[in-house]
C-alpha cells in the first residue's frame, strides 16, 4: 500500500515519533523511506546552542545543523531496521522541499509531526503539516 514514504524531519520529538511510525509502515508494506530536512533558524540555534545563538545563520551553519539533524534521523531509522533510500537537506523551506521529493520519487505517503520546532510564527502562517495536506497529491499522515 505505502511503498514510497517521504518523512519530514526536524529534530523535534514529534518528528522522532513520525519517523518511528514511517519506519513501521515501510516494514509492514515492504516500502522505503526518503528523509527530508530544511534547516531553519530554530534548527541552527539548537545545533549551536553551546556556541551562542546567532540571529542570521550562515549557509555553513545551516548545512552543519541540517547534517546533524539528518544524521540523528538516519541513525534512528537504522535502529528500527530501515535504511533510508535517500536523505535530502533542502533549502527552499519544508513544504517545498518535501513536495519536491514527493514528486521526484512518486511518493505514496508523506509523514510529518504535528508540531515541529517552529515558533509562534507557525500559528499565524500555518503549520508545515497543514500546508502539506492542502498541497500534496498523495495522502499525508500527521503524527501527534
Amino acid at each position: 500500500m505505502f511503498r514510497t514514504i517521504v518523512v519530514g524531519v526536524d529534530g523535534s520529538e514529534c518528528s522522532a515519533r513520525s519517523l518511528d511510525l514511517a519506519c513501521e509502515l515501510a516494514k509492514l508494506h515492504g516500502g522505503e523511506i526518503h528523509l527530508v530536512h530544511s534547516p531553519e533558524l530554530v534548527t541552527v540555534r539548537m545545533a549551536f546552542a553551546g556556541e551562542g545563538v546567532v540571529d542570521v545563520p550562515s549557509d555553513d551553519q545551516k548545512l552543519t545543523a541540517g547534517k546533524k539533524v539528518m544524521e540523528q534521523a538516519t541513525a534512528a531509522a537504522s535502529a528500527k531496521g530501515i535504511t533510508p533510500a535517500t536523505t535530502t537537506i533542502g533549502e527552499d523551506g519544508p513544504v517545498d522541499d518535501i513536495l519536491t521529493i514527493v514528486q521526484l520519487y512518486g511518493a505514496d505517503l508523506i509523514v510529518t509531526g504535528r508540531r515541529g520546532l517552529s515558533s509562534v510564527g507557525g500559528l499565524f502562517l500555518g503549520s508545515t503539516s497543514q500546508k502539506l495536506a492542502q498541497s500534496a497529491d498523495c495522502p499525508c499522515l500527521t503524527v501527534k
